[in-house]
């Protein structure tokens, strides 16, 4: 056991390299999102917002 009372299996990679990429793409479209949201915010703030037809 180790220092903390967790088994060690000898191997660092745990969770698999698909699972990683999608963790990463969600990461990644969130951030985009908030992006995008601040250029929104700051757009309708300035007045520049498109106004529909």
């Amino acid at each position: 056991m180790g220092e903390h009372g967790i088994e060690e299996t000898g191997s660092e990679e745990t969770t698999p390299s698909w699972f990683r990429m999608k963790t990463v793409f969600v990461h990644l479209c969130t951030a985009s999102g908030a992006v995008l949201a601040l250029l929104m915010l700051v757009a309708a703030f300035q007045g520049e917002a498109a106004r529909p037809a």
